[in-house]
């Protein structure tokens, strides 16, 4: 089993299995690898945060239950749930929040399902209501520090169907500027100012059994 999680821009590999890392990551010049629990190996990984570029960290350590909990001990632990919305015209929709395009999503209420989350953020944030939830795509994760507390963010991700793709409202209290279609065969462009973590879960989309196109 591999974990992906992001700091800032750099993916860090948990594994047991050196063998279960791609080559294409693998291979690269700048890639770093740690191999034990100690303080030093652990602050290597959140100094990411600071550093520039997008080079991989693998973490290779025989129980992955304890490398998560000594990599994610400091965190305070954010559920999130969001949604890949296709319009019948195989448009998918973006939003553009903070300089960047992304996608709608947001945190988990108490009490709430994952899959109600998902469906209520995409209303909140695009103003679409009209909205059909196909599958669960998978998720992403990331670390980040926030007023100085660090944080691990859990997204999960779905798919989802609408008709009504002219009713877009975006949430400007949430920094939302702009909602935009755009057609899967175009997207090149607004992927190169989005997320890593957008980038993946587009690919996860478009492996899903419903593909993107």
């Amino acid at each position: 089993m591999i974990y992906k999680i992001y700091f800032g821009g750099h993916p860090v590999f948990l594994s047991s299995n050196l063998d279960e890392i791609s080559e294409d990551y693998a291979d690269l010049p700048d890639a770093i690898f740690l191999k034990d629990l100690s303080a030093s190996s652990v602050a290597a990984c959140w100094k990411l945060l600071e550093k520039p570029g997008d080079y991989p960290c693998f973490y290779l350590y025989h129980d992955i239950e304890k490398l998560m909990k000594a990599l994610l001990s400091p965190t305070v632990t954010i559920e999130a749930a969001g949604g890949v919305v296709v319009n019948d015209a195989d448009e998918l929709l973006l939003i553009f929040r903070r300089g960047m395009w992304d996608l709608p999503k947001g945190k988990l209420d108490a009490g709430e399902s994952i899959v109600d989350c998902a469906l209520r953020e995409v209303r909140e944030e695009t103003g679409l209501q009209n909205l059909t939830l196909q599958e669960k795509i998978g998720s992403s994760a990331y670390c980040y520090i926030e007023s100085g507390q660090p944080i691990f963010k859990l997204v999960q991700w779905f798919k989802m169907k609408t008709s009504d793709s002219h009713s877009l409202t975006p949430q400007r209290e949430e920094d939302i500027t702009d909602l935009k279609w755009v057609p899967i065969h175009e997207l090149d462009p607004y992927l190169q100012n989005t997320y890593h973590t957008i980038k993946d879960v587009l690919v996860l989309a478009q492996r899903s059994p419903d593909d993107l196109g």
